[in-house]
């Protein structure tokens, strides 16, 4: 490889990194006052903040045209795409069978995690940072950024398959597996490829 490659290669593989530490950076200010027990109203407050903040960062830059946007997301998948559906169901069966026949008994995190939630009002922010906050700012970095980053070097697929290899890592050690997980990261990056939009 020609010194131009390798540096343009190892640019490209910091920023990777960059934003995966930013990802477990954001994911931890969100839940670690879940592992300290403070208050459930204090962590839906600051996750409700923290979500703000990102939304105003990276969902809504300046000087973009919101409608395209959506418009965009709404376009149906061409025919070569329409075996993403069918994954993505298997994908979640195969979560949920993962999660359903794991044990949690000897993962302190999830055990605490679980008792968090048994407190008067401490779903509320567990449900905001499981299914809004965590998937959203996931889907910005690892589809938004990161696809877009490893496209041109490996092609799109590959960067789609490496992208989704990345999202395994991120949930290793929970509950739904790694092997749940790159599906999902495939299934989920695939719609990105084929309209061009991150929220196909």
């Amino acid at each position: 490889l020609s010194r131009q490659r390798m540096r343009s290669a190892l640019r490209t593989a910091l920023h990777v990194v960059g934003w995966m530490i930013l990802v477990a950076l954001w994911n931890a200010a969100a839940i670690i006052p879940v592992m300290a027990k403070v208050r459930p109203a204090y962590v839906t407050a600051w996750i409700a903040f923290l979500l703000t903040v990102l939304t105003i960062k990276y969902v809504l830059p300046p000087g973009e045209n919101l409608r395209q946007r959506f418009a965009a997301a709404l376009r149906p998948l061409p025919a070569q795409s329409k075996w993403i559906l069918p994954l993505g169901v298997a994908t979640t069966l195969l979560n949920a069978s993962f999660a359903v026949l794991g044990d949690a008994s000897d993962n302190s995190a999830e055990a605490a995690i679980t008792e968090y939630a048994s407190r008067p009002m401490g779903f509320v922010p567990l449900v905001l940072f499981a299914v809004v906050f965590a998937p959203l700012f996931e889907e910005i970095v690892l589809r938004g950024k990161i696809l877009g980053l490893l496209r041109a070097p490996l092609g799109a697929h590959r960067a789609v398959v490496v992208s989704a290899a990345l999202f395994a890592l991120l949930h290793f050690g929970q509950s739904g597996g790694m092997l749940g997980r790159f599906c999902l990261g495939i299934v989920a990056g695939e719609p990105v490829l084929a309209t061009g939009s991150l929220w196909s």
